[in-house]
C-alpha cells in the first residue's frame, strides 16, 4: 500500500489565528528568537534590563495557546509544501486540521489529526511519505 497522495485538510479559522509575529521567521532566527517564542516571555525581559529587545520580540512571538495553530499556518503559507507536489491542501470550515493519506486511486488509507504538530514534525511525516 503505497502513498501516493496526502491531502491536508485545515480549518477555516486557521487563517485568522491569533499569530502575533509579523517579521519573517528566519530573521527572527537571526537575532537569538526560536520558533516557539510565547509573548508572555517578552514581558520577562525588563527584569534582565533588556527592555530595548522587547519590541523586536513581539514581532516574533505568538500568543499562549496559540502554537500549534501557529505552526500549521506556518507550513501552509510557507515555501515547504512545494517540496511535496502531491500534496494538496484544502480548507474545511468546522473541521479540525487532519492528514489525509489517499492511494493510488485515491482512496483514503489514513486520516491523522495534526492540531498538535509542529511544523518540523509536518515536514518529517511528509518527506517520510512522499518522497
Amino acid at each position: 500500500m503505497a502513498v501516493a497522495l496526502a491531502t491536508l485538510s485545515l480549518f477555516l479559522a486557521l487563517s485568522s489565528a491569533p499569530c502575533v509575529g509579523t517579521i519573517d521567521s528566519s530573521h527572527c532566527l537571526s537575532r537569538g528568537f526560536t520558533p516557539n517564542l510565547m509573548c508572555s516571555s517578552c514581558t520577562e525581559l525588563k527584569q534582565f534590563g533588556l527592555e530595548p529587545l522587547e519590541d523586536e520580540c513581539r514581532s516574533c512571538c505568538q500568543e499562549d495557546g496559540a502554537a500549534s495553530e501557529c505552526h500549521l499556518l506556518t507550513f501552509v503559507k510557507g515555501e515547504q509544501p512545494k517540496q511535496f507536489p502531491s500534496l494538496q491542501i484544502r480548507y474545511k470550515k468546522g473541521a479540525n486540521p487532519t492528514l489525509k493519506l489517499l492511494d493510488d486511486t485515491k482512496t483514503v488509507q489514513d486520516t491523522l489529526a495534526i492540531d498538535r504538530w509542529d511544523t518540523d514534525t509536518v515536514v518529517e511525516f511528509l518527506s517520510e511519505k512522499l518522497l
